[in-house]
């Protein structure tokens, strides 16, 4: 394990990092996620030692052969595709690392004739031939397409069983921290929360933040009924229509009732054409191994807006049967609320 504790970083009189500490496990790979401006890319540039603690002026790793792997292209335009690589790595790592990346044919041109993407995959095989012990990952997939990116989850494997003994990667790509990270943490006011599975990040989220990072949410201002007899609460009414939930109802006559916000992912409801429903299906459409409806209440009349809503009065849930934009639905709950 290696860790690093009580970092404090600021630009002028803005504090970006407030007695963060970090520590990573050899042979896994630990997530952060946050907001923009949250300060990931500082604590990056510090971990790595490309931005010196001001309290010591070293870097928070001195013992370990650290690579950072950023957003922007850490390359030399003028220099040769293979040249560059070979800036950091003897000639058989270079050439192998652009077999892997797929920029083989490429090793003569120029780096600043290639595109977004192939710069962004000539940073990775710059940083993975060296062979790093520790492996710093930032925003590094934005310009991959879908198939390269898994490509690149590949070569990230790759390089841990060859050198690379601790990693951390950074993204907003719930997508990319699932398949990769074993742990996450979030990043907020210029500390990290503790590590759990991505999986308990996404099932149950602490705030709004991670419930918000880690997947589509919506928000229903609601009339809870607080239900006494089996202790789950029922999603009583919504601004825009009437959501019921399958989980049972109360039979107390101690039942108390309350507003409240609920947070409930779009996989957790369900959508079915009813008459009288008070929904009305807006619009439909796909998205990779999921099929969205957009539902507004029963100011919606054949897809067309009557006055101004804001998104969020919109309900995105899974839809039963053939869409048929304009008809009426009923929606209800298949999981438990998101209580945030």
């Amino acid at each position: 394990m290696i860790s690093c504790s009580n970092i404090h970083y600021r630009y002028g009189k803005t504090k970006v990092l407030q007695n963060l500490s970090i520590k990573l496990q050899e042979g896994k790979t630990h997530g952060i996620m946050g907001t923009n401006g949250s300060g990931k890319t500082t604590l990056a540039k510090i971990l790595s030692g490309l931005t010196p603690l001001k309290q010591t002026g070293e870097k928070a790793f001195p013992t370990k052969k650290c690579m950072l792997i950023q957003q922007d292209f850490a390359i030399w335009p003028e220099v040769s595709v293979l040249n560059n690589i070979q800036i950091a790595a003897n000639k058989h790592d270079s050439m192998l690392w652009l077999e892997r990346v797929q920029l083989h044919d490429k090793s003569r041109d120029l780096a600043k004739t290639l595109s977004h993407g192939q710069k962004q995959r000539l940073s990775i095989a710059r940083a993975l031939a060296s062979r790093p012990e520790v492996l710093i990952l930032d925003e590094a997939f934005s310009y991959l397409d879908p198939a390269l990116k898994n490509s690149a989850y590949q070569w990230l494997r790759l390089a841990q069983q060859e050198s690379v003994q601790y990693s951390l990667f950074i993204s907003q790509s719930m997508e990319e921290i699932f398949t990769l990270c074993d742990s996450l943490s979030f990043l907020t006011n210029g500390s990290l929360s503790e590590p759990r599975s991505p999986e308990s990040c996404y099932k149950e989220p602490a705030n709004f933040t991670e419930a918000s990072l880690t997947g589509s949410i919506q928000i229903i201002p609601s009339t809870i009924k607080h239900c006494l007899s089996n202790g789950n609460p029922i999603l009583q009414e919504q601004t825009t229509g009437e959501l019921t939930s399958n989980q049972g109802q109360s039979h107390s006559s101690n039942d108390t009732e309350e507003h409240a916000q609920y947070v409930i992912r779009p996989e957790h409801l369900v959508s079915k054409p009813i008459q009288g429903g008070q929904f009305t299906l807006i619009r439909h459409y796909y998205l990779p191994g999921m099929s969205n409806s957009e539902f507004m209440g029963e100011f919606v009349e054949n897809g067309a807006e009557t006055k101004d809503h804001n998104s969020s009065d919109k309900i995105t849930a899974k839809i039963l049967g053939k869409p048929q934009v304009g008809e009426k639905y009923q929606i209800t709950t298949e999981s438990k609320f998101l209580t945030l």
